[in-house]
């Protein structure tokens, strides 16, 4: 007689989120206009999961000038080509860089776009790739500073209002993420679900996450927190129209 031993072990781990946000552009917005610092200048990273349900230009994150609200200092838009622009203002709010991506989005596709910028070299990548074919609208130098900002995450305040986009996560570094570190954090798709706070394989610049403005485990009142307690700038702090029930499975 043989007795037969079975030991299961489990690799699992809770997912950091996995829901997202669905703004209908019509009369929801997600904000924070408080006069507050984001911590990144010239160097810096920003990444953004989301899903859009139509190509219909539209506004995927802009930071503008808190005393007057007028001057863009980060602006990254989805175009109805499928493609989106980013473009990085200087300190005296006057573009130096517009970059178009070559690779078009396609709708109902989680997807991401990434930028790094080290004061010299401004690189996009579309999902982990990097996108090599840019399109160098205007490809000036320029110098960033960190004075204080208002923050708008796939907000309706400058388009025309539209059908549903599922957001799930931004995150904002005050580095240059390096290539190793974006395929970690990529993950196969599923890098939407990751707690950037912690690190993961490749990715080891959790010190220099200035802002992950995600759902996370929680609801209600914590809709759209930010997730980095050094940046606590919630971007649900001035939405409009936000509830749980604009909570959907990404």
């Amino acid at each position: 007689m043989f007795n037969i031993w079975i030991i299961e072990y489990s690799a699992t781990v809770t997912p950091f989120q996995l829901n997202a946000i669905s703004l209908n552009w019509s009369n929801e917005t997600m904000a924070n206009t408080t006069s507050q610092s984001i911590g990144i200048a010239n160097s810096h990273s920003i990444k953004i999961w989301f899903k859009p349900s139509a190509l219909i230009a539209g506004y995927l994150y802009v930071s503008r000038n808190y005393s007057t609200d007028i001057f863009n200092i980060i602006q990254i838009a989805l175009q109805s080509s499928g493609k989106v622009f980013l473009d990085l203002y200087n300190s005296s709010w006057t573009r130096f860089k517009r970059y178009e991506t070559s690779t078009a989005y396609s709708i109902w596709t989680i997807s991401s776009i990434w930028y790094t910028w080290d004061w010299t070299t401004f690189k996009i990548y579309t999902n982990w790739t990097e996108d090599t074919s840019v399109n160098k609208i205007q490809d000036n130098s320029g110098v960033m500073t960190d004075s204080d900002r208002k923050v708008y995450i796939w907000s309706n305040v400058w388009v025309n209002s539209f059908l549903n986009w599922e957001v799930s996560k931004v995150d904002i570094w005050n580095n240059t993420l390096t290539s190793a570190e974006l395929l970690s954090l990529y993950d196969n798709w599923n890098g939407y679900k990751l707690d950037t706070r912690n690190t993961k394989w490749n990715y080891t610049s959790t010190v220099n996450l200035k802002h992950q403005w995600a759902l996370g485990k929680n609801i209600g009142a914590n809709i759209w927190k930010d997730f980095v307690s050094s940046g606590n700038i919630n971007i649900s702090d001035n939405s409009v129209n936000i509830t749980d029930a604009d909570i959907v499975t990404f």
